[in-house]
């Protein structure tokens, strides 16, 4: 198997080349190990914007560093920056994953907006780490605004697109 920094960079190539903002980069890796299609022992911690991998930030920076991966800082919303990696063109696909499925799950995740990834992360996260049948009034409780009754939806539907509900 090669190394987690490799992953990081196959599955933004399979992304169109193309992931923007490291919150949709720890939502996509966070639901493909969900789905098993990722081995790696990213161990996902509940943080504030939902399951989050210390590994994986660090496997982005080190493809980063490695010149498989480019990224760049852009403004957003407020003037918050967000990051846009970019599969670097001399990087050559590892082979480490099943492209085809991956692709699958990526082109379902493609229809959703990044906040509905977030909001479906956590309500998945949290059904499997101790709620249960709680999980979704738990995320409301947890993002008051972000968890509005149409981006659950959104998000209960994502999660049955990827066979996760």
């Amino acid at each position: 198997m090669s190394d987690l920094s490799d992953l990081v960079a196959d599955v933004v190539g399979l992304n169109g080349g193309e992931m923007v903002t490291k919150i949709r980069l720890q939502k996509t890796f966070y639901f493909l190990v969900a789905c098993g299609l990722i081995e790696d022992d990213l161990d996902f911690e509940y943080r504030y914007y939902g399951p989050f991998s210390v590994v994986l930030a660090r496997a982005a920076d080190d493809a980063e560093a490695q010149s498989k991966l480019t990224s760049s800082t852009q403004p957003g919303f407020h003037s918050e920056p967000y990051t846009v990696y970019r599969r670097a063109v001399e990087a050559q696909p590892s082979g480490s994953i099943d492209s085809a499925r991956v692709g699958e799950k990526l082109a379902v995740m493609r229809n959703y907006s990044g906040l509905e990834l977030e909001v479906a992360a956590t309500i998945h996260f949290l059904r499997d780490n101790s709620y249960g049948e709680d999980a979704i009034a738990e995320t409301k409780r947890r993002k008051p605004v972000k968890a509005s009754e149409a981006r659950v939806e959104r998000a209960i539907s994502l999660l049955r697109g990827l066979e996760l509900a």
